[in-house]
């Protein structure tokens, strides 16, 4: 994956773009910060998110996508 680009599918893909962007004008590499994005892109586009609104419910639903991860991968993505 690139650090410039990533193509997100999700309806929150401009918002990711933008979020990106702006951790890059200010000198941060943001590679981390690109691989949880496209793992939670991934989330909304495989379950069809239809509006650009975050419930807890859909954090919860995520979550239990992430029970393989370590402690310290899941504290990054909380």
């Amino acid at each position: 994956m690139s650090n410039q680009s990533k193509e997100f599918k999700s309806i929150l893909a401009k918002q990711m773009n933008l979020f990106l962007k702006m951790k890059r004008s200010g000198g941060v590499k943001a590679i981390t910060t690109q691989w949880l994005l496209s793992e939670f892109d991934a989330y909304a586009y495989s379950v069809g998110l239809s509006s650009p609104f975050i419930t807890k419910e859909f954090i919860s639903n995520w979550h239990y996508t992430c029970l393989t991860n370590s402690p310290r991968t899941l504290y990054a993505k909380y």
